[in-house]
Order: structure tokens, then C-alpha cells, then sequence
């Protein structure tokens, strides 16, 4: 049996059976003339797409089928769960069934309660471990959401920053020396602002926004002239400026790409607890970057 690129949204697993250069008809999702992955043959632990049907062994060794009383809410079919917790598929929670039997046939055999069966993630037996590695120590992003919006915006002591740090590494990435961004202001006088006045706003006459506090001057980008012009909420007849602020190829500016947080792979995790108890892909508003790059940055 074959399964294709279709059958998955997860990037790392796409390219993995795009760089076996193999064509042909998916026996999942039905697509004709794409590049496939031989099941079979991937199972004869070859050089064939070497580690594949590992790594989606490990991926089902994440959860257990004795679910606890005080768990039972959360448990559901295997299927159910990866297409809920993860980005790996692009299948239905059916179809997700069928992929993994056919890939982990002798896990089937000996286990066949954790692909028919509910389960439950391991993590979720472990409060100490939910509240140690849990990038809010075991709360939920709601709880989160509330701490920040009517408690203490700037400063909550609900983050475990160590964690947090994880996953912004691994959408880290440079910007490309020359890579133009903008910022508009509204004019207080209706005359345009001179280019000296484009950037940050001065200590102390800052206004609240995103990420800063009254007072506290932060330089806001965008790569989009429209969305600039609509973050500032210009109203009918007010004059606006726009600057443009150029990386220089004096200083590497590294940033976190928020937008990637949706697209990470469990793949890309050793301990792949800390991705299904912290990621949920549902959460993640894609297209948002945040960078904070005013040191290294030119008017032009």
C-alpha cells in the first residue's frame, strides 16, 4: 500500500517522501500521479525512508489506554487524537485509522485496544510533569488569556519562560539584509512626519500597544503598507505617513516568526509531551510576526 504527500500537512514528513523521487496512486486519500511512500517496503527497516515507520511508532507510544476517572473526559480514539493534538494529517480521523495500521501492522497485532480503543496522552497521568514542563505549569491558555487581560499584562508569572524558549527557537530566522518594512503614523498637525520621527516613540510619550506599556517606545513593523496603515486605525481625512526601514548588513537580526508556531512538526521534538501538551494548533493566529529589530534598522 501506498500513502502520499496529500495524506500529510506536516512538512517534514512531505519532503520525506518527496526525496524518495517515487510517483504513483495513493491507496488513502486517493490522489493520482503524486509522490508516494511504498508502506510496505518502507517497513522492511531498508535505507528506504529510513526511520519512517519508527517515528510514527513513537508518535502512538504517546498515549495509553488506561484512562484514569479523573482523565476520562479526555479520552478518545487514537485517530481522533492526533487529528486534534497535531498538525500531522490531512486525512479524515477514519482514514488516519486505516494510515496507521497499515504502517504499524505488528503494533495492531499485539495492541490492538490503542488504535481501536479511547486513549489518553501519557502526560495527562502526570500532574508533576504537566506542571513542570507545561509551558504554563499545567494551566490552560484560556487561564493564561485571562492573567494577561485583567491581571498583569506585561508580568504574569504563569509562563514558564524555559519552555516557552523551546518552541521560539525552532522558529527562529534572519532577516535578509536589504528586506524593506514599513511603519505609519497619524499626523497630529495634518503636515507629513519627518523621517526623524518615524521610529520608536520617545521615552516616556509612548502610548500603550502590543507589547508595551504607556510610556515605553517599541518600533512596530510590517512588510504590508495596508496592514500599517490599518494597526494605527487611521479615520476618514487623517493624514498618515509612511516610513520605510531597511535591514542593514552591518548586524544579523534574528527573529521569532510567530506565524511558524502552527507549522511546527512533532517530528521536530525529542520529547514529543512538551509538543502535545503545549501545542495546540488550534490556538496559533497565523501571519503574525513579532520582532523587536530598531537597533539595526536605516531609514531610507
Amino acid at each position: 500500500m501506498k500513502c502520499c504527500v496529500n495524506c500529510f500537512n506536516d512538512t517534514d514528513v512531505q519532503t520525506r517522501i518527496r526525496v524518495l523521487k517515487e510517483k504513483g496512486n495513493c491507496d488513502f486519500c486517493g490522489s493520482q500521479n503524486v509522490w508516494v511512500l511504498d508502506i510496505e517496503r518502507a517497513k522492511r527497516k531498508t535505507s528506504y525512508a529510513e526511520g519512517f515507520i519508527d517515528d510514527f511508532g513513537d508518535l502512538v507510544d504517546q498515549f495509553v489506554v488506561d484512562v484514569p476517572s479523573d482523565s476520562h473526559h479526555y479520552g478518545q480514539r487514537l485517530s481522533d487524537s492526533l487529528l486534534q493534538m497535531t498538525t500531522v494529517f490531512n486525512l479524515k480521523s477514519e482514514q488516519i485509522s486505516r494510515l496507521l495500521k497499515a504502517m504499524l501492522t505488528e503494533k495492531y497485532v499485539t495492541v490492538p485496544e490503542v488504535f481501536d480503543g479511547m486513549v489518553v496522552p501519557s502526560f495527562r497521568l502526570s500532574q508533576i510533569k504537566d506542571g513542570s514542563d507545561g509551558i504554563f505549569y499545567g494551566k490552560q491558555w484560556r487561564d493564561f488569556e485571562q492573567d494577561i487581560k485583567f491581571n498583569n499584562r506585561f508580568h504574569s508569572k504563569m509562563v514558564n519562560e524555559d519552555k516557552l524558549l523551546e518552541f521560539f527557537h525552532l522558529c527562529e530566522r534572519d532577516l535578509i539584509p536589504g528586506k524593506r518594512y514599513v511603519r505609519a503614523r497619524i499626523s497630529p498637525d495634518g503636515k507629513a512626519i519627518l523621517p526623524e520621527h518615524m521610529g520608536s516613540a520617545p521615552v516616556g510619550l509612548a502610548s500603550s500597544g502590543r507589547l508595551n506599556a504607556s510610556g515605553i517606545g517599541y518600533l512596530y513593523l510590517s512588510s504590508d503598507q495596508h496592514v500599517a496603515l490599518a494597526e494605527i486605525k487611521a479615520a476618514v481625512n487623517d493624514v498618515c505617513t509612511i516610513a520605510t526601514f531597511e535591514v542593514t548588513r552591518q548586524r544579523l537580526v534574528r527573529v521569532v516568526d510567530l506565524s511558524q508556531i502552527s507549522q511546527l512538526s512533532i517530528f521536530q521534538f525529542s520529547d514529543k509531551d512538551l509538543y502535545l501538551m503545549n501545542l495546540d494548533p488550534n490556538l496559533f493566529i497565523k501571519g503574525l510576526e513579532c520582532f523587536d529589530c530598531s537597533y539595526s534598522l536605516k531609514h531610507t
